[in-house]
């Protein structure tokens, strides 16, 4: 009877299936059962009933008071995990925030550089078209300006070069971090869905034992099965990687930086080199052409004169001529008169005189006619290739001024020290 009064009233109390062996009785309770013994049947029956519900009260209540403590203890192990979560959850979200703005800068950075590889192919473009101009200049060989247009072009060529290499390494530090943030998005994302579970499930009756253990916890083991220890090591070493990239984004970032600003120096080096040399050459060309015009002029000069000299002389010629005749026929008609018998006398022999002196003027003014003509002729030539040297000159500076430089100034030059070098072109 009093075996089925336990089972009965031990399975009366809610949330309690254990057995009466593991309830301990005091002595008092024990002594009362033992004084029992003497009473009559109906009274020891209302004894033992009375024992066995006060037995029960107290089971009851330590059973709740168990209960309580235990859910209490599960409750407080679902707020620590909760809030460790959530300091995971805001440690993932800053260390996302940072691969962000780490992977705005990377890209801030690569449209500067290929804003840089555009200047420089429009450098390069115009270096070409300025060689293509040169080669138009007559009879033109190999000088400076031709020397330090090609190391221009080397050093505008060698510069893309290491400008290409930096966006390869920005374009893969990107896709690093591009990967880092979408891992770290899955791990926020997870703890997103693991508070979401635990906030549903926290008025829900503890069917788990006491204290709580991770593993026992299958919900919670659905994106992480390993143990707590192991996934907050495993989400560490993601951040320390993270922060890895992030360094390595950073350090990337100053290397392209310094290259940028490297390789535009050098180029914008080249270019003035390029530019004062250009400038230079067009100033001796023109002070070349300064001296031919003025050569010129004094050419023209000296052939009029000496067309002068020569109509003058050809003018005295003449004269001589008529004299000459003059004079020989006076010496004709002298030596072939009646009766003279080519006597030599004081008028043939003025006349003979007056007649070699006529020869001998012929033949100053001979000589002369012929000196005149052989510098005309010299300096109709001068003149030839003088007009030529003119010519020539003319083109080179029209190719150097005009199209060369008008060509290199429509580049706006990039780079550091500018003020250094002659900026008007």
């Amino acid at each position: 009877m009093r075996e089925n009064h336990k089972s009965m009233y031990t399975h009366a109390i809610p949330g309690v299936n254990r057995i009466d062996e593991h309830i301990r009785f005091t002595q008092a309770e024990k002594s009362i059962s033992h004084f029992g013994d003497g009473l009559l049947p109906g009274d020891k029956l209302l004894a033992d009933a009375a024992n066995a519900q006060q037995r029960g009260r107290q089971t009851k209540l330590w059973c709740e008071t168990t209960t309580r403590i235990g859910e209490a203890g599960v409750r407080d192990a679902y707020g620590r995990r909760d809030a460790k979560i959530r300091q995971w959850k805001e440690h993932l979200n800053k260390e996302v925030d940072k691969l962000a703005q780490q992977i705005q800068q990377i890209e801030a950075v690569h449209r500067d550089l290929l804003r840089s590889r555009q200047y420089l192919s429009n450098v390069a473009r115009v270096s070409e078209m300025t060689a293509e101009f040169r080669k138009q200049i007559p009879d033109s060989t190999e000088d400076d300006v031709g020397r330090l247009q090609k190391e221009e072009m080397t050093e505008t060529i060698k510069v893309d070069m290491e400008l290409e290499q930096c966006a390869k390494d920005l374009m893969g530090c990107q896709r690093q971090m591009e990967n880092a943030r979408k891992a770290l998005m899955t791990e926020v994302e997870a703890k997103a869905l693991s508070l979401n579970i635990s906030r549903r499930t926290q008025h829900a009756e503890p069917l788990l034992g006491f204290p709580y253990t991770p593993a026992d916890h299958h919900v919670d083991q659905i994106y992480h099965p390993d143990t707590e220890e192991d996934w907050e090591r495993n989400l560490e070493n993601k951040i320390q990687k993270s922060v890895a990239t992030r360094t390595e984004a950073s350090t990337c970032n100053l290397r392209t930086a310094a290259t940028v600003k490297d390789g535009l120096s050098k180029v914008a080096n080249a270019w003035y080199k390029t530019s004062k040399a250009l400038q230079e050459a067009v100033q001796r060309d023109e002070k070349s052409l300064f001296n031919v015009h003025n050569r010129l002029r004094t050419i023209n000069e000296n052939v009029t004169s000496t067309k002068q000299r020569l109509d003058s002389l050809f003018d005295d010629m003449r004269i001589q001529d008529r004299s000459k005749v003059l004079q020989l026929w006076r010496l004709q008609t002298l030596t072939y008169r009646p009766g003279a018998d080519h006597i030599r006398d004081a008028p043939v022999r003025r006349l003979d005189q007056e007649l070699g002196n006529i020869e001998k003027r012929g033949t100053f003014i001979n000589d002369g006619l012929t000196r005149n003509k052989d510098l005309l002729g010299k300096l109709e030539e001068e003149k030839l290739e003088q007009t030529l040297v003119m010519e020539r000159l003319t083109k080179k500076i029209y190719i150097e001024r005009e199209n060369c430089l008008g060509m290199r100034r429509t580049v706006a030059v990039e780079g550091v020290g500018l003020k250094d070098y002659v900026t008007d072109l």
